[in-house]
């Protein structure tokens, strides 16, 4: 018999053993999605071989915090009697199961796990979107296993304590896993590991959005114009949906998607760098429309004297139910165009359009279309299917068909759009038309998949078209504001900070003085052409030693390798060799280059420590000074800087440079998210072309910016010869990697 606790009766102690069976399955069913991951790395032929190392230290640790996560949230039904203990089982199983679901369908269809956005597109979902989400994405055959997979886990939680062999160490199995789990947690006070478990992550992910709810939905007091704005001016601006400006022939794609704005684009302000970091369509509106508290764009509009009207072809859930319909209800006029709310074309919103500019008023009208939005093919009218190729894509004829889809889709919006402009085209009051998308699709454009993901982000999502089309008489009579409008055409810019272009034109004003937002610059400087193609064969020589920071150390590798790494740190009055911490001394560059008489056909891997905008002319300029000195060729340099916006000043001096990014590989979801935000929009605003990290973050930098060159360090093994056929591995598979750092100690090697 197993060992009973003294004073426990017999209810009590099948009810207990019960629990700990609805513990150790449901923890077992919350990580499989991240063992799952961990299998993918592992059998991924274009996977290095770390990956599969990384991904299972990573699963272990959300596995000891789902142990606890489970216990604690089970432990409920320890309570009461044993029909109590059932219903609250029952009640505690249903969310549990759903966002299991979730997590399960998310990871089949993306191969990651959910973030925050997914959950909003899921709680702000309606019946339609959700048959179209499902139809060009859910396959049956794993739709059947995740079935089997549930199934089997009722099965389990039913019937496990009838092996006796698992009854009589299912109490020791839980009491270890248990006290594990608690020991890391405590010991990993300082990291967040609570949200990696789905119950605690879908509970936070609700919780943001009723807060995003609450605050839209808030009485907002503002203080708006008594008197409307006398002289009559229309801006409409247009909202598009899931359209990706790579797509587009006014962008400079191969086929012929936009001829008409093509034709217009002379007087139209055509943004070349205009960016969507985050591709759900709630946040990124929100990140636009949401100022602060619960102060709206439409709000400030309204207090600028305009009338505001929104008309939209989107779905209509209900005028108080998602974030979108929120916002529109601060306009003076609500026009859903489909019938019943439910989209169709986008031309049902020109009717209304119409009726809104017979009225002489001065008006900001938004126009929400379907756009591009899946399912493709049903975004356009049969006259607008003008591509039908077949056989073009590497992905296969659903591909083709799905290219064709879009591009018509494409085709059939640029339609819309030359009739909005042609409506205020020749009026005779000021008006402008504003074009922007929420986000892009990916289309097959470079792997088998398309529409948007944020775990799966690549610049087909990112990039979207902004532009602004203005009529002869706003570019008459506001010159002063159009012009300015003009030079910042390449500045680079992302969806909430659009608003300083908008105000712009709705207050006459000249651009600059919106700077504070969205910093614009006055001169778009141009990087250097040889760094503009990204995987371009930058050096002949791609695997460089780590760390070479004195002579010593230099005279013990330079026969084994013809790339050194050094650090470079700025002491205020010259440039030193060495590492911060480290127990051997620094000296300074000049010493170290007159010392070890480096041949000219070198390449240097030069990390600046402390460069910023007070000393890098000091720090740039000792360095080609250097160069000159010693025979160096400048483009055999690499400099690498934790500030992005060190990167063109390093390139303005031809140099190549690396954008130094933070470790992503221990972070967890949420913060990981965010970081790659920051580093979106830091590759977008400061044309970013090189990034680096280690080996471990190797997976998450090929995923989120397959098109930049990449640094890589692999320090956490000795370069030996098992060792350089891994690293060799990498550096042949993809041609983005520039350089692999390696691991190579020596007898001075600090």
């Amino acid at each position: 018999m197993m060992f009973q606790p003294p004073g426990v009766n017999k209810p009590f102690r099948k009810k207990f053993r019960n629990y700990c069976n609805l513990v150790i399955s449901g923890t077992i069913l919350a990580v499989i999605p991240i063992f799952w991951s961990f299998l993918l790395a592992f059998f991924d032929s274009s996977a290095i071989s770390f990956d599969y190392i990384i991904e299972f230290n990573h699963a272990a640790k959300i596995y000891l915090t789902n142990v606890v996560v489970t216990t604690l949230y089970f432990s409920l039904v320890l309570i009461g009697s044993k029909k109590f203990s059932v219903a609250v089982a029952t009640l505690l199983l249903v969310p549990f199961a759903v966002c299991l679901l979730i997590e399960y369908v998310h990871l089949f269809i993306f191969s990651a796990r959910p973030n925050s956005g997914a959950y909003y597109a899921i709680l702000a979902t309606n019946e339609e979107e959700s048959k179209e989400f499902f139809a060009n994405f859910l396959d049956w055959v794993p739709f059947l296993f995740l079935v089997i997979i549930f199934l089997g886990a009722v099965w389990g939680l039913k019937n496990l304590q009838r092996f006796k062999w698992l009854r009589k160490s299912i109490l020791v199995l839980f009491f270890f896993h248990f006290l594990l789990s608690v020991t890391f947690l405590i010991s990993r006070k300082n990291e967040r590991y609570w949200s990696e478990s789905p119950i605690v992550f879908s509970w936070l992910a609700y919780s943001e959005y009723r807060k995003d709810l609450q605050l839209l939905d808030a009485d907002c007091q503002v203080n708006r114009t008594l008197v409307p704005k006398k002289e009559r001016e229309v801006h409409i601006v247009v909202i598009g949906e899931s359209t990706s400006k790579h797509h587009m022939s006014l962008y400079g794609y191969h086929r012929n998607t936009t001829p008409c704005l093509d034709s217009m684009k002379d007087s139209m302000v055509v943004f070349e760098n205009a960016i969507s970091p985050i591709v759900h369509t709630l946040e990124a509106l929100q990140s636009l429309f949401l100022h602060r508290d619960c102060f709206t764009l439409i709000d400030s509009v309204r207090a600028l004297g305009y009338e505001t009207v929104w008309l939209s072809n989107q779905n209509l859930m209900g005028q108080n139910e998602t974030p979108i319909t929120l916002i529109a209800k601060r306009a003076d006029r609500k026009v859903w165009a489909g019938p019943g709310g439910v989209s169709s074309h986008d031309e049902n919103l020109l009717i209304p359009l119409h009726k809104e500019l017979k009225a002489k008023k001065a008006k900001v009208i938004f126009l929400h279309l379907a756009g591009t939005h899946i399912e493709y093919y049903k975004r356009y009218p049969q006259e607008f299917s003008q591509y039908m190729e077949n056989g073009f894509s590497p992905f296969g004829p659903h591909a083709d068909a799905v290219v064709n889809h879009y591009d018509n889709a494409t085709l059939y919006q640029d339609y819309i759009l030359s009739r909005i402009i042609k409506l205020i085209q020749k009026e005779n009051y000021p008006a402008t038309v504003t074009y922007f998308s929420d986000h892009g699709d990916e289309v097959y454009d470079f792997r088998n998949f398309h529409g948007h993901s944020q775990v799966r982000l690549s610049k087909y999502m990112r990039d979207i078209p902004l532009f602004i089309y203005a009529n002869a008489k706003y570019q008459k009579t506001r010159r002063d504001v159009w012009e300015p409008l003009e030079s910042q055409s390449k500045a680079p810019t992302r969806i909430g900070d659009f608003d300083h272009l908008l105000y712009s034109l709705f207050e006459n004003t000249p651009i600059k003085q919106y700077s504070y937002k969205s910093p614009v610059v006055d001169t778009i400087k141009e990087a250097p052409k040889r760094n503009s193609q990204v995987g371009s064969f930058l050096f002949r020589d791609k695997i460089w030693v780590h760390r070479v920071n004195g002579v010593e150390r230099f005279r013990e590798v330079q026969d084994s390798f013809r790339g050194f790494e050094i650090d470079l740190i700025y002491s205020g009055q010259e440039i030193m060799v060495g590492h911060p911490g480290s127990k051997k001394a620094t000296i300074p560059i000049w010493s170290f280059f007159q010392a070890i008489s480096a041949e000219s056909d070198t390449y240097w891997w030069c990390d600046l420590k402390n460069m910023n905008s007070e000393n890098a002319d000091v720090i740039l300029s000792g360095i080609i000074e250097i160069c000159q000195e010693f025979g160096l060729n400048q483009t055999f340099l690499l400099l690498e800087t934790t500030s992005p916006d060190m990167v063109p000043l390093i390139e303005d001096r031809g140099f190549y440079a690396s954008y130094y990014l933070s470790d992503l590989s221990i972070m967890n979801l949420d913060d990981r998210n965010k970081a790659l935000k920051d580093i979106n929009s830091s590759v977008v605003r400061y044309r970013i072309k090189m990034i680096s990290q280690s080996i471990e973050n190797y997976s998450l930098m090929k995923e989120n910016f397959p098109e930049l060159n990449k640094a890589i360090w692999f320090l956490t093994m000795k370069y030996n010869k098992e060792n350089q056929a891994r690293v060799n591995a990498v550096l042949n598979q993809d041609p983005t990697v520039q350089v692999a750092l390696v691991h190579h100690p020596s007898r001075s090697w600090q």
